[in-house]
């Protein structure tokens, strides 16, 4: 099984609400309707219970609050859904849904509603009616549109479109004025709207699409602490993003970057750095003097030289520069006494480092075979670090 799916399977078993600890819970159909008073029953959880379709009987109890049905082989939602006015929680991932009725959009209490895993091409045209609405999931559908009634939900705080077959995103994205984080990963957009600088988010996805063009990171939301881009096809990186002080993960992970900037000391706050798999042959002296700096890659590029600053970054945990054209290891990388991680397998390093034999933090350190150094002089030279030798 796909492990991002075994995650969400393990998150749907798990999830809870805060109101929901005060709930009877009812995992048996049978259970629920043996109530003589069906107001009382407010939670109802049929999940991996390989349903087929909705009971009709769940019309009955009409005060239901959360209902959990994920993980079934539910191939049509009923009308009678609507008639759950008084619904909190609906949760129908991991069934085989493919359209939804409209009178799904009476639920105005409604505040989750996850519909991942499903095979639905479109959300409902009147999603605007779900005003208290805080996250909605749709990830893994075929969903191509992004309707403008969605952008009408002002509480919405987790909007979850990924791996879909969006292209699009509409300028009226900026409505969503609660929105904290926004994962479009894995679909086909080439370019995002002027109006996402309006936003207060802070987390934006949007690995896997097709965005070449990265003008829209120069007027990114203010707020903004992680942003993923990976799999794109990006070749510069604007100036102005360099002003975006707040971004503490940053991932840049296989593009087409050649350069970037001599500011990227400016992002002070940065603690993930992926830059791996790009055409990169140097990297600016100043990232060494990012002081938040925990975890840097760079693996897959083409860097022949290493060069720093005076000031050396004290909080670095991991180093992966594998798979580049360095034939030394430069002797600053001893200085960073936090460094606890090093892996440089994969260049054309000929002469080992002794510099690290006095390094009483450093726990591994990976590199390539070199013909004529034996694997035990490696092991003897750095005796008390894991010595990774292929």
């Amino acid at each position: 099984m796909n492990p991002t799916k075994l995650i969400l399977i393990c998150l749907l078993l798990l999830s809870t609400n805060s109101f929901s600890q005060y709930m009877k819970e009812y995992k048996v159909l049978s259970e629920a309707l043996a109530v003589e008073d069906k107001s009382k029953v407010e939670f109802i959880n049929l999940s991996g219970q390989k349903l087929t379709a909705i009971p009709p009987e769940i019309s009955q109890f009409k005060n239901l609050k959360i209902l959990k049905l994920g993980l079934n082989k539910i191939t049509i939602v009923p009308d009678f859904i609507g008639e759950l006015t008084k619904l909190n929680i609906l949760m129908l991932q991991f069934n085989d849904i493919s359209t939804l009725p409209e009178s799904i959009t009476n639920l105005t209490q409604l505040e989750e509603l996850w519909l991942s895993e499903n095979n639905l091409t479109s959300l409902p045209s009147e999603m605007g009616n779900f005003k208290l609405m805080r996250r909605l999931d749709c990830m893994n559908n075929n969903i191509s549109n992004i309707p403008e009634s969605l952008t009408e939900l002002e509480n919405l705080t987790y909007l979850d479109l990924s791996f879909n077959k969006i292209e699009t995103i509409p300028e009226s994205i900026s409505s969503l004025t609660s929105l904290y984080k926004l994962i479009l990963q894995g679909n086909q957009i080439s370019e995002l709207p002027e109006s996402i600088s309006q936003m207060y988010l802070h987390t934006l996805h949007l690995s896997d699409n097709r965005i070449s063009d990265a003008s829209f990171m120069s007027k990114l939301p203010v707020p903004l602490r992680s942003l993923q881009l990976e799999k794109n096809n990006i070749s510069e990186i604007p100036e102005e993003f360099f002003q975006v002080r707040s971004i503490e993960n940053l991932n840049l992970k296989d593009n087409n970057l050649s350069t970037i900037s001599e500011n990227f000391n400016n992002l002070r706050f940065l603690v993930n750095l992926n830059l791996s798999n790009n055409k990169l042959v140097k990297i600016p002296k100043g990232i060494w003097a990012i002081s938040t700096l925990n975890h840097l890659k760079l693996s897959g590029n083409m860097i022949g030289k290493l060069e720093s600053t005076e000031i050396i970054n004290s909080s670095i945990i991991t180093i992966d520069l594998q798979w580049n054209k360095l034939k030394k290891i430069p002797d600053f990388l001893c200085q960073i006494l936090s460094l606890r991680t090093l892996y440089l397998k994969g260049n054309e390093i000929a002469e080992f480092n002794s510099c690290f034999q006095s390094h009483k933090g450093l726990q591994e350190i990976g590199f390539s075979k070199v013909d004529g150094i034996e694997k035990e002089e490696v092991v003897k030279m750095y005796e008390g670090i894991r010595v990774v030798y292929r």
